[in-house]
């Protein structure tokens, strides 16, 4: 899932830091500029010419060098099923179709053409498998997430979710947890918020986000909104 892209030059006030895991991996293709990311195991300069992926459910900050200009083609790309848990850089120029895919990319957003945009970032995560750090939750667990972005709008109890693959609900949690990193209820909650960016960029009403993504009214929503981002 797609949640944000742009051709961009940041300002020198730019930085990340992410504290939690976010959910997503932020993708940069970098045309210029000097960036250090740093996690608890690893520390890594992003320099020009690579596309870099950053991990979904790792935390980690971005620190840019202000006396070099930073320009990037970006994605914020929910991986699922497959969860990223270090970055690693992709090499255009050793890879021709890789190349085109991205400058693809690059002018979909230009011409704002976002339907082209959305089924070319849908083949993203086919780039980056068998990189390190790179993991696809097993079959079971891919039909629960499935099952899971199809009910945002519903009550999604444990029970319910337990019973998909035939566990109670305690035992449920721990598996849950070990194979994704995060607890169901979190989960949940973030792939609701990542739904409700996307509503909410067709100019739909709070109130009506807020039910399409199963919060109980707008200020359940707002407060979740505030604690996450």
């Amino acid at each position: 899932m797609l949640l944000e892209f742009g051709n961009t030059v940041v300002d020198d006030k730019w930085f990340v830091e992410e504290p939690l895991p976010t959910g997503f991996c932020r993708i940069y293709y970098i045309h210029s500029g000097d960036v250090t990311y740093q996690s608890e195991n690893q520390k890594l300069r992003l320099l020009p010419g690579y596309a870099y992926v950053m991990p979904s459910v790792t935390p980690y900050s971005l620190h840019r060098n202000v006396e070099v200009e930073f320009s990037c083609t970006y994605l914020h790309l929910d991986p699922s099923p497959y969860f990223v848990s270090e970055t690693f850089r992709l090499a255009p120029s050793k890879d021709p179709l890789f190349y085109h895919y991205l400058e693809s990319i690059r002018a979909a957003i230009a011409q704002g053409n976002t339907e082209m945009l959305h089924k070319l970032a849908d083949l993203f995560m086919t780039f980056c498998e068998g990189q390190p750090g790179v993991r696809r939750v097993s079959p079971e667990f891919e039909a629960v997430l499935t099952f899971i972005a199809s009910h945002l709008h519903e009550k999604i109890s444990l029970r319910t979710l337990g019973e998909q693959m035939g566990y109670n609900p305690n035992y449920f949690i721990d598996l849950f947890r070990k194979e994704t990193g995060v607890s169901p209820h979190q989960y949940i909650i973030r792939r609701r918020l990542q739904k409700a960016i996307l509503l909410l960029r067709e100019n739909r009403s709070v109130t009506e986000v807020a039910e399409a993504v199963g919060f109980s009214d707008a200020n359940s929503l707002a407060r979740a909104f505030k604690a996450q981002f």
